[in-house]
């Protein structure tokens, strides 16, 4: 037997391991009966897959994928703006598939974000982040696409010297970033509605023993989820919400196989859970 890992660890968290919910796809009354039956006790599975049903069903989803991809023109500059974790990373890989098939020849590029406050230290990073973006650009054919994600990581001098290479060289760019920015399109902006955070946490938990999916209902209706404002944050609160209760778990019992001999294949927690919830993406 395996041992069971934390559901909110960063394996299961990190874009594009979870779907981007567009606000407008939200059908409340699926998320509305679903958050009831968790307050109630009820049996969430069946709900469950209604409200995830609900989320992604028909076609709204993809024609919202579709309107956004239709706004990426060849030779443009498109933004996608939002505050930290909420989301912006995650739409970009629930993009890029349909995107790659627009433009065929496309690159993703994360920017670094180290924590640097003004100085040199800053003007070193921005000036990396511009290296490693003309460097993608270089190597991409005329007509592609190049994803950056965290443009607000490259100075603005070093922003207006890109996105005029990539205009002489026919690159469309589509980026996300914390703000607007001159010379960009805004075509999308990130929010975090509630219903949406209690959908997800409560498709992370779907596989989890019963004791785990009863905590964390617990907790998803006593705290104030409006609160929430970047969900990343959030799903590191779950992981140590839920941590201490899987380090506490018995191991299970070993099964027996009709031999009589016993399988002791089992393992009481993840050892290296606490690490992996440590590596935040930037």
């Amino acid at each position: 037997m395996h041992p069971v890992s934390n559901p909110f660890a960063t394996r299961y968290t990190k874009p594009g391991s979870l779907p981007y919910l567009f606000t407008e796809d939200l059908i409340t009354e699926g998320v509305d009966r679903f958050l009831k039956s968790a307050r109630n006790g009820d049996s969430l599975g069946e709900v469950r897959c209604d409200a995830k049903a609900s989320a992604h069903s028909s076609n709204a989803f993809r024609q919202r994928l579709d309107g956004l991809a239709d706004q990426m023109r060849p030779n443009t500059r498109s933004l996608i703006v939002g505050p930290h974790g909420t989301g912006k990373t995650t739409l970009l890989h629930t993009l890029w598939p349909i995107l790659e098939q627009r433009f065929g020849s496309t690159a993703m590029l994360k920017l670094d974000g180290e924590s640097v406050v003004g100085g040199s230290g800053y003007f070193a990073l921005s000036k990396r982040n511009a290296m490693n973006v003309c460097q993608a650009m270089d190597s991409l054919p005329t007509g592609s696409l190049l994803i950056l994600d965290g443009f607000e990581q490259v100075g603005s001098l070093r922003r207006r010297v890109i996105l005029n290479r990539a205009r002489k060289k026919c690159l469309t760019i589509l980026a996300t970033s914390h703000r607007s920015m001159l010379g960009m399109s805004v075509v999308y902006r990130t929010k975090l509605p509630t219903k949406a955070i209690a959908l997800l946490s409560q498709q992370l938990i779907q596989s989890s023993p019963g004791e785990v999916k009863h905590l964390v209902e617990s907790y998803l209706e006593s705290c104030d989820l409006s609160r929430i404002t970047n969900l990343r944050n959030f799903w590191f609160e779950l992981y140590d919400l839920v941590q201490p209760h899987l380090l506490s778990s018995p191991p299970p019992k070993p099964s027996v196989s009709h031999h009589g001999s016993q399988i002791a294949d089992c393992v009481a927690s993840d050892p290296t859970a606490e690490f992996e919830r440590r590596a935040i993406s930037r």
